[in-house]
């Protein structure tokens, strides 16, 4: 019969799910909260990082501004109406530096963003 710490411990490592979500050559590690884009690192704020996961994490599924507007608790930026614009627009600017051939965040017009996971 196994120890009940070693229960626990699969249990555990079972309920944490994958340590990293990878998308057509974009890998976002989920343990040390680092982006890759092939075997490039692409530096991300936490802000733009918790954007990105969030996105991420729904593909194909649009996300509204407002929430993400909800991840900019911590900026510094003035939370205006374009608050979350302004993060896409580096974010996307930082994947596309690091894969020019790629557009991972597309705009649902009017509406938010949706992470792309297509070639």
């Amino acid at each position: 019969m196994p120890s009940q710490p070693n229960m626990q411990g699969q249990r555990a490592q079972a309920m944490q799910g994958p340590a990293s979500l990878r998308f057509n050559g974009l890998t976002i590690d989920l343990v040390k909260q680092e982006v890759l884009v092939g075997t490039r690192p692409v530096a991300l704020t936490n802000t733009e990082y918790s954007i990105l996961l969030t996105l991420a994490q729904m593909p194909g599924r649009g996300v509204s501004r407002q929430a993400l507007k909800g991840l900019l608790t911590g900026c510094k930026l003035a939370l205006g109406e374009r608050a979350v614009d302004q993060h896409i627009v580096r974010i996307r600017r930082k994947l596309m530096e690091a894969n020019p051939d790629h557009d991972w965040i597309g705009t649902h017009r009017g509406n938010g963003y949706v992470f792309v996971d297509r070639a």
